[in-house]
């Protein structure tokens, strides 16, 4: 059964080989997936369609083959076409006369061979930006005794992200989230017999973000990610004064994420993004009302889609 298993996969890897790149091995061997590095000092380094990171030396190369039809620069190049046996050389004969051209004659131009192909190299930048676009939808208690479903309704989402690669799999950034909508009954209703001519809802979180790709080097990777955040939700009363807004302010303590990334070039790219935040409200202004009534745990539920620059 095992054997069977091994040569149902020897079989996939091989029939989907013209799209990826083909390390042919001194021994008779294979490698296929995709080269990340080429040296005639350190080998080839090439990346399996399971994410693991294989490296093969100088020596053991018989020749590369990209999935674009060209070759490596290690290991021999594919043999010249034969050519059919010259005829017998005729008798020599004795040279004749020599007879002035009528025209100057210049010595023939070597042509110079054109050099190799530079090693090719996939490895994602330092930096990492990117602007995403979603829905946001709230839950859980912004205080004792009142659920988040009657201070904010469900907001369009946008968000910013800032990052520095430690290591091609582990990113540090710095996140940015504000959302915009309207706010819920019955607080709109208490804002318009306020006077309120605005009562519209904003969000925002801003805090720190650690993320990890599984498969960076590849065109598409999986990630996860986990932060926490400064977060602050505004009801507005009046476009032109901040004076009688209703605000909580406190912590996103967690913030878990995942998505899956897609890199359409070396600087730009695209992904899908899924994300749950759980947090404190600590402080509430609100002008003519109690004051906060106890801290309850609210949550956060984003979803949407995002552009990247430097993937």
């Amino acid at each position: 059964m095992l054997t069977l298993c091994q040569l149902a996969l020897a079989s996939l890897l091989y029939t989907a080989s013209p799209g990826l790149d083909t390390v042919l091995l001194q021994d008779g061997g294979r490698l296929v997936g995709t080269v990340v590095e080429e040296s005639p000092a350190s080998g080839v380094t090439i990346q399996l369609p399971d994410g693991q990171l294989r490296t093969v030396a100088a020596a053991a190369v018989f020749r590369i083959e990209y999935r674009d039809g060209t070759f490596g620069v290690l290991g021999p190049r594919p043999p010249a076409a034969e050519t059919q046996a010259a005829p017998p050389a005729p008798p020599a004969q004795p040279p004749p006369p020599p007879v002035a051209a009528p025209w100057p004659v210049y010595p023939a131009v070597p042509v110079q061979p054109s050099p190799p192909p530079a090693p090719r190299s996939t490895a994602p930048g330092p930096f990492l930006f990117a602007f995403g676009m979603g829905l946001a939808v709230p839950g859980g208690s912004a205080e004792q005794g009142i659920p988040m479903s009657r201070i904010f309704l469900s907001q369009f989402l946008m968000e910013m992200e800032g990052g520095l690669r430690f290591s091609p799999r582990v990113m540090g950034s710095l996140i940015l989230d504000l959302g915009v909508g309207d706010a819920a009954e019955p607080t709109r209703s208490a804002c318009r017999a306020g006077g309120g001519s605005d009562c519209s809802a904003i969000t925002a979180r801003f805090g720190l973000q650690l993320r990890y790709a599984f498969t960076p080097l590849a065109p598409s990777t999986p990630w996860i990610s986990i932060g926490t955040a400064a977060e602050v939700g505004t009801i507005s009363y009046d476009a032109t004064s901040s004076s009688n807004d209703l605000v909580y302010s406190g912590w996103e303590v967690l913030r878990l994420g995942a998505g899956m990334d897609f890199r359409t070039s070396p600087g730009f790219g695209w992904g899908l993004f899924a994300q749950a935040s759980w947090g404190n409200y600590n402080q509430v202004q609100d002008p003519g009302g109690p004051p906060l009534m106890g801290q309850a745990t609210h949550a956060w539920v984003q979803a949407g889609a995002r552009f990247i620059l430097f993937p």
